[in-house]
C-alpha cells in the first residue's frame, strides 16, 4: 500500500503538521487505483481545501487479474478544508465533486453539469449551470468558467451571470486565476491574458527557457506569478512576478 498526506506549515516557517492521511493500494508492485487518493490541494489566504477519493473496482476484480483488467469508480468522496488553524470533512458525496478552485474566502466544485460555491463550513452560497465546463476560477468578486467557447463571469455570492466573453481558440486553455480586471488561462507552453472588460486577449510573451520548462502559473490581485524549470545551473527552478499594472499595460 502507498501512504499520501496533507501538510501545512506557517509562511515564516517552523514545523510541519500532517492533517490528514490516507492509504491506497498503489505500492511498490502492481499498481491498483483502489483505497483512498487525495488530490492536489488549492489555497487562497487562509483557506485550503482538497478531496478525498475512495475508489473500489466493480468489474474485473478478481485477485489475480492484472490491474488494468479491472473497472474502477469513485464510491465515495469528501471535500475537506484547512482553515483557522483546523481541518474538517464539510462535504460527502457518492460520486466524484471535484474541487475546482478556492479564492476568496470559499470553494468551488464541480457537482454533475453545475459549479457550486460553497463557503468554508460546506455550506451553499451559489449554483450555475456549467454543461460544458472545461475549468473554473474563483476570486473575492468573480467566479469565472470556461466552457468549450467562451469565458463566463459570475458574481460568486448569488450565481448572477454578469458576461460572456468568446475565447476562439483559446477555450481549450485551463484558467488559472481571475481578479476584478483579468483572467488568466495557461497552456502547456503559453499563458494569455483576458481583460475582463472589454474581452481583449493578449499572449504573454516568455522566454524560450521559460516556455519550454513552464511548470506552473497564478494569478492574483497582486500579480502573475509563473514558475519555470531549466536544465543547468544551480537553482534550476525560477519564479517570474509581473505586477497587475505591468499587465494591464500591455492591452
Amino acid at each position: 500500500s502507498c501512504a499520501e498526506a496533507v501538510m501545512v506549515a506557517k509562511l515564516s516557517g517552523g514545523k510541519k503538521h500532517d492533517v490528514d492521511e490516507e492509504e491506497n493500494d498503489c505500492g511498490a508492485g502492481d499498481c491498483f487505483p483502489t483505497g483512498v487518493w487525495i488530490s492536489r490541494p488549492l489555497g487562497a489566504g487562509p483557506l485550503i481545501a482538497w478531496n478525498n477519493w475512495a475508489i473500489d473496482c466493480i468489474a474485473g476484480c478478481k485477485d489475480d487479474y492484472p490491474p488494468d483488467a479491472g473497472t474502477y469508480k469513485v464510491t465515495h468522496q469528501s471535500l475537506q478544508r484547512f482553515y483557522g488553524g483546523k481541518r474538517r470533512d464539510v462535504r460527502n458525496d457518492r460520486a466524484a465533486a471535484p474541487l475546482l478552485a478556492v479564492g476568496g474566502g470559499r470553494m468551488a466544485i464541480q457537482a454533475g453539469a453545475k459549479v457550486l460555491v460553497l463557503k468554508p463550513n460546506g455550506a451553499r452560497v451559489a449554483s450555475v449551470d456549467a454543461p460544458d465546463l472545461e475549468s473554473a476560477a474563483l476570486s473575492q468578486g468573480q467566479l469565472a468558467v470556461a466552457g468549450r467557447a467562451a469565458l463566463r463571469l459570475y458574481d460568486p455570492a448569488n450565481g448572477h451571470l454578469r458576461k460572456a466573453i468568446p475565447l476562439g481558440p483559446n477555450a481549450t486553455l485551463e484558467l488559472a486565476g481571475v481578479t476584478s480586471r483579468l483572467a488568466l488561462l495557461r497552456g502547456a507552453h503559453t499563458l494569455e491574458l483576458v481583460h475582463l472588460s472589454n474581452g481583449g486577449l493578449v499572449s504573454l510573451p516568455l522566454k524560450s527557457i521559460a516556455v519550454k520548462g513552464l511548470v506552473d502559473a497564478k494569478l492574483t490581485t497582486a500579480g502573475l506569478f509563473y514558475a519555470y524549470n531549466v536544465a543547468k545551473g544551480r537553482a534550476k527552478g525560477r519564479i517570474v512576478f509581473e505586477p497587475t499594472s505591468r499587465l494591464l499595460a500591455r492591452f
